[in-house]
């Protein structure tokens, strides 16, 4: 018989973040860390036209 009153039963609790983002956020976030000097040396060595 299937579940008439509307509850949920299984799976993750609400508000629960989901795992691949998790991992994702952490890794995207490392990487801008470790270049963000060079992302600053990059745009300095840019002339104001090509900042745009």
């Amino acid at each position: 018989m299937a579940n008439n009153t509307g509850k949920k039963y299984g799976g993750r609790q609400k508000g629960t973040p989901n795992k691949l983002t998790k991992e994702i956020r952490t890794v995207l976030k490392d990487l801008i860390y470790k270049e963000l000097d060079e992302i600053q040396k990059h745009l300095d060595s840019l002339e104001p036209k090509q900042r745009n």
